[in-house]
């Protein structure tokens, strides 16, 4: 536990070093540590300096994580000892060892105070080019988010919304939000990655810390109810979802839960977080809502004029959420940001092209329709297909390759490729190369290919490359009863299971879950099914603590005999 007065003397502390080592107004830091106190630390401190925040996951890839140290131009890391070894090029601090403790009533740090339009944070997108792109974000902008999430959630006194979970990845401009919730005096429960990411854990978590708010993806929390969760998610207060559209069943599922305020947020990182909200129990299909204060969405046509109420067209976003622009804007990005005249307005005004499809009802809601380019979601992230595709074309043995999207229509939604093999090279090969350029949820699950070929358009005919994708089996019958079996014959079924999931013709010891094109909601529909078919009490984070095909059954073996 850690009381505000603690976290500001340790921000304090951490913000007199970093003044030290030259952060000024605007500076930006990197922030690489693990989920914890001295994160939430670090962030503070870096604002108490008046420097901008850039928040790098420990997971990220080292190729990955030099571009945004080289881009943003972060010159000071704030990490751990163990950590830093990855920084060679960087001045690296850690919170604790390298903080001054002062004595209590001593001032340990200049105080310069940050304004509405100094910098915050930068947070990276996929970007087209085949680079994540930086975008730059005020504090204004983040003051903005904060003060309409209090408005949204209708909780004052703060103590009837007392406990917060910190839930949302560091790779996500959401994380900022939910850090937002100290400025209301609430209680910040920092929850680490495997509770993150194992329904089972955050089920536990939600009841074992009293969690009164979580925001999290769709995608985490279909997990949850696949796992038989509902219950928890019924002890929280409020539920906010954002990051990737929301299906029909879910809406439906979620609706449904008792006592609990469930708001689907939605907004692209250049418009700081969120623009829009809609409490699903007042909608009766998915929708995003309506806008926030102090932003404008408008539904415009191709030459960017309104289009009237029911029509589709690109929502496009003004105000004061807008971001200042991108760290390097080249010709295609800065289209993004652009200026247009509205009707009875005096003159141009700033907007995003959010290169979303939209319409608004005659009520006024807004409903997101999808998207106009090659950018898709994935677990509540952003990612452009061209950036993938370019990844995968710079790894060596890709003569070759086509990236699109999987979507079953049933809300789960997964990357594919496929790739036109050079002589010798393997697609193990190229996962492993690929796994050294890109963050987990950018990586594909990957099919091998002879050829691409072409639709009338000049694209990768994707839809005739899924034709062609060998299936897999169908999953033998189970046995009546499992205690004679031998373990091959469980490895078998087990074997079974991973394909029906992971749709894959055939698994080999090697083969890693995740690598495969395992997330969150087949992990859970993977060991859920492994209890049903072997009558066996696993729990879920199994597959997260041992992800590959052999080490799994192992544990799967040992569970067996010890039943």
């Amino acid at each position: 536990m850690v009381t505000y007065g603690e976290l500001m003397e340790r921000a304090s502390a951490l913000a007199a070093r970093l003044q030290e080592v030259g952060v000024r107004r605007e500076s930006p830091v990197a922030v690489c540590l693990p989920r914890g106190a001295d994160l939430v630390t670090s962030v503070l401190g870096i604002w108490l300096a008046a420097g901008a925040c850039l928040l790098i996951d420990p997971d990220t890839p080292r190729s990955r994580r030099d571009h945004l140290l080289r881009d943003s131009e972060s010159r000071v890391v704030v990490t751990t000892p163990e950590l830093a070894v990855g920084f060679p090029s960087a001045r690296t601090l850690t919170p604790a060892a390298d903080g001054h403790r002062p004595e209590r009533g001593t001032p340990v740090a200049a105080r310069p105070g940050v304004h509405d339009d100094d910098l915050a944070y930068l947070v990276y997108t996929s970007g087209t080019t085949g680079a994540p792109k930086g975008v730059l974000v005020e504090h204004g902008s983040l003051a903005a988010v904060a003060a309409a999430h209090e408005d949204v959630l209708d909780s004052r006194p703060a103590r009837l919304l007392s406990r917060v979970a910190l839930n949302s990845s560091t790779a996500s401009d959401v994380f900022y939000s939910d850090l937002a919730h100290l400025a209301s005096g609430r209680t910040l429960v920092i929850l680490d990655e495997a509770t993150r990411r194992d329904p089972d854990r955050l089920a536990h978590g939600i009841r074992a810390f009293g969690i009164d708010v979580l925001n999290g993806t769709p995608t985490q929390i279909r997990a949850m109810l696949l796992a038989g969760h509902a219950d928890a998610l019924a002890a929280l207060k409020t539920l906010i979802l954002g990051g990737e559209p929301i299906d029909r069943n879910l809406w439906d599922r979620l609706r449904s839960l008792p006592h609990v305020r469930v708001h689907n947020f939605y907004g692209p990182s250049e418009c700081t977080i969120d623009v829009t909200t809609a409490e699903l129990a007042r909608h009766r299909h998915p929708v995003i809502g309506s806008e926030r204060p102090g932003t404008s969405v408008w539904i415009l046509d191709e030459d960017l004029r309104p289009v009237p109420d029911g029509q589709s067209g690109e929502i496009c976003v003004t105000g004061t959420s807008l971001a200042r622009g991108y760290t390097h804007p080249g010709p295609a990005e800065s289209a993004r940001f652009t200026h247009l005249h509205l009707p009875g307005g005096s003159g141009p005004v700033r907007v995003y092209r959010t290169g979303d499809m939209g319409r608004r009802d005659t009520a006024g809601v807004l409903e997101f329709l999808g998207r106009t380019d090659d950018q898709v979601s994935i677990s509540g992230y952003r990612v452009e297909l061209g950036e993938v595709e370019a990844a995968l074309r710079g790894c060596d043995g890709v003569r070759d390759t086509a990236v699109g999207l999987e979507d079953d229509g049933s809300g789960e939604r997964r990357l594919e490729a496929w790739v036109v093999l050079a002589e010798h090279s393997t697609l193990d090969q190229i996962r492993q190369a690929l796994a050294d350029r890109l963050p987990r949820h950018m990586l594909p699950r990957l099919h091998g290919a002879g050829a691409i070929p072409m639709g009338p358009t000049g694209k990768a005919d994707t839809t005739a490359l899924r034709a062609a994708v060998t299936q897999p089996p169908t999953t033998p019958a189970t046995p009546e009863t499992t205690e004679t079996m031998t373990e091959e014959a469980v490895h078998g079924i087990v074997e079974s299971i991973w394909c029906d999931t992971l749709g894959v013709a055939a698994v080999t010891p090697s083969d890693d879950f995740f690598d495969l094109g395992g997330d969150s909601v087949r992990a859970t529909q993977m060991v859920v099914l492994a209890r049903e078919r072997l009558t066996l009490g696993i729990p879920i984070r199994t597959i997260f603590d041992h992800s590959g095909f052999a080490v799994f059954c192992k544990e799967i073996d040992a569970a067996m005999r010890a039943r």
